[in-house]
């Protein structure tokens, strides 16, 4: 089950971050910028869903940390 929503968000976050390839760009604030500031959220909540459902322990590396506190 985690090895398949796993393979879906994956998917929906490629189709996601090509879709604001294709937005027009301006001056100000964009349609590709409100859209990823309203999809990055999403995508953190439906990370940490696939975190939680997978049932193998997470080994943790020093560029993991750092990337996360980023």
């Amino acid at each position: 089950m985690a090895a398949r929503l796993t393979n879906i968000i994956a998917v929906g976050s490629l189709v996601v971050l090509l879709f604001l390839t294709l937005c027009l760009v301006d001056l100000r604030w964009s349609t590709a910028e409100y859209t990823l500031a309203t999809i990055l959220p999403i995508m953190l909540i439906m990370v940490l869903v696939v975190i939680l459902c997978n049932k193998n322990h997470i080994k943790w590396s020093v560029s993991d940390v750092l990337i996360v506190l980023y």
